[in-house]
């Protein structure tokens, strides 16, 4: 088993509760339960987590120097990384304005 935690989003669950709720014809009971879940979802703390930038993907890669299929050239560290590494510092390129390759 993966000890790796998985993120999920309480919108998404929430959605996906209240499709259900509005989806079925659900009884009054069923209708209670999915509203306790509701609550409970909101008592959860939400995880201290951010997208992960893959230098890949990064704006800071040199367009020029990334035309290698495996490595590219940082330019905030000047140094080489592969397209799959990340760090913290990665800003995702937008892709439809001028950063798309």
């Amino acid at each position: 088993m993966d000890n790796k935690p998985e993120y999920i989003s309480r919108e998404a669950i929430n959605a996906t509760l209240r499709d259900q709720q509005e989806s079925l014809g659900v009884t009054a009971i069923q209708k209670f339960t999915i509203e306790r879940s509701l609550d409970r979802v909101r008592l959860i703390l939400a995880a201290d987590v951010a997208p992960v930038v893959r230098c890949g993907s990064c704006k800071r890669m040199a367009k020029t120097i990334c035309a290698d299929p495996i490595y590219c050239d940082c330019s905030r560290t000047g140094e080489m990384f592969e397209k799959t590494h990340f760090c913290g510092y990665g800003v995702r390129m937008d892709l439809k304005g001028e950063d798309a390759k």
